[in-house]
């Protein structure tokens, strides 16, 4: 595969940084809680939460966007394997002088 690195970079340019995954609809209690320690490599004791602050249905809804982050990781884990193995296309101009 070759890789057009000028238009690459015209592509990661225009991507906008807010076209990731919602996190409206989650719990903010679990996500201040439990998802961001965890993502730090924190263990989190579970007798430590409150579980007052958020319902069952919160968990559910935090394990389908878990569910949806590993997806999307694995997609870009692809697509950066694929670049990685590229190989650059030479420019059709001299791009010196």
């Amino acid at each position: 595969m070759n890789i057009d690195l000028a238009r690459f970079c015209i592509l990661l340019s225009e991507v906008q940084e807010d076209e990731f995954l919602d996190e409206s609809g989650l719990s903010p209690y679990l996500m201040e809680h439990l998802f961001y320690p965890y993502m730090k490599g924190k263990n989190i004791p579970l007798d430590s939460l409150d579980y007052d602050a958020f319902e069952l249905e919160d968990l559910d809804r935090l394990f389908d966007y878990l569910g949806d982050l590993e997806t999307v990781y694995s997609k870009l884990q692809d697509k950066a394997e694929k670049i990685w193995k590229g190989s650059p296309i030479a420019c059709r101009s001299r791009a010196f002088c």
